[in-house]
């Protein structure tokens, strides 16, 4: 049965007159983060010299390549620390498992995907670039749009909406994990705008974001309130 499938498969691909090269997807993405901040603030009172690289693999297959072409990718995102000799491989990962349908101006993803593909711009308070690098997948779905480039058109308008709910599967969580490793009650929601005109000398943007944080396990890091200690405090 299971060979009748794959055989149906393959000569529905050779009648559309496509190989099957051009239904493959694949990107590898590397790399190498340094930073010291090392009792720089009441935050960090330890060493925190980090010395990192990071791997990026993804592979997929692409499907119904009309006006709107979608895709199933598979990957991980694979650290390996370089500032300690322990260097089993790999030092810290995590899955990347998503869909994606993307039209002329509409792009849209939902699963476990990487936040590299994100467009819009946010303020540094938001996402520090350690923080981008230590956790480089965003899980929950985003929504954007952003019609392509019209040399005939003096003004471009690109938008995108995003929920990330980071707190489900906890991988690179540093404090306020629970016995199963996550923190269910960590989401955000991310949204950002802009406006380009005069050949990109005007630009006007805006971005915005709501984080959720309703989690003992964070709040109460490194000592979470017990189920009775919580009710006698209610009380």
């Amino acid at each position: 049965m299971l060979r009748r499938a794959v055989l149906l498969l393959c000569m529905a691909v050779l009648s559309y007159g496509k190989g099957f090269k051009d239904y493959m997807r694949y990107d590898l993405g590397f790399n190498l983060f340094i930073m010291d901040h090392e009792g720089s603030t009441t935050y960090w009172p330890n060493t925190n010299t980090t010395l990192s690289t990071r791997l990026t693999p993804e592979v997929g297959f692409a499907f119904d390549l009309g006006r709107v072409e979608q895709k199933i990718m598979v990957g991980a995102f694979l650290f390996q620390n370089i500032h300690t000799y322990q260097m089993n491989f790999p030092s810290k990962w995590g899955p990347t498992v998503y869909y994606q349908a993307r039209a002329k101006s509409f792009n849209f993803y939902g699963g476990i995907f990487p936040r590299k593909y994100l467009i819009g711009h946010y303020p540094l308070n938001v996402f520090a670039p350690y923080y981008w690098f230590s956790d480089p997948n965003a899980r929950g779905f985003a929504l954007q749009y952003k019609p392509p480039a019209n040399p005939y058109q003096d003004t471009h308008i690109e938008a995108e909406f995003l929920l990330d709910w980071f707190g489900g599967n906890c991988y690179t969580c540093k404090y306020g994990r629970n016995a199963l490793g996550n923190g269910m009650d960590r989401f955000s929601f991310m949204g950002a705008s802009e406006f380009s005109s005069f050949k990109d000398f005007l630009k006007i943007g805006a971005n915005a974001e709501y984080f959720h944080v309703e989690d003992q396990f964070l709040l109460n890091w490194p000592a979470p309130l017990k189920a009775s200690a919580m009710v006698r405090s209610i009380c």
